[in-house]
């Protein structure tokens, strides 16, 4: 065991290596780039502050996405029943959507049956 760990020793200092390195400019500055290029310093978790945490630039505010309800109405094409199925990402929204289909959508008459409806944000009345 001792051999090995000297013939290790030996190996890296004939390779002019060294087990540890305290100069940081060899480990973030490879020789053939310039120091304009220098990647930024700091810990992972100051560089995820600084570009987001996903490592690119942070996002603004979500824009809601278009919601879909399963709904259920009756012959007359009423709604009787609204289930949320993919929400816009804002709840007060999600909850104005549902409220509005109650109340203001209407189906073809003859048939009760059961659809799925897309909604668009911009469909929603704002109360």
């Amino acid at each position: 065991m001792r051999q090995n760990l000297t013939g290790l020793m030996l190996a890296l200092a004939v390779l002019g290596l060294s087990a540890c390195k305290s100069n940081q400019s060899d480990y973030f500055l490879p020789s053939n780039e310039s120091v304009g290029s220098m990647p930024e310093r700091g810990s992972i978790a100051d560089m995820n502050e600084r570009r987001g945490a996903g490592g690119a630039a942070r996002p603004g505010p979500a824009t809601p996405q278009t919601m879909l309800f399963l709904v259920v109405h009756d012959v007359e094409g009423r709604p009787v029943y609204v289930e949320l199925r993919r929400s816009s990402g804002d709840p007060q929204l999600d909850q104005r959507a549902r409220h509005h289909v109650i109340t203001a959508r209407r189906f073809p008459p003859g048939q009760a049956d059961t659809v799925m409806l897309s909604l668009d944000p911009k469909e929603v009345p704002r109360q």
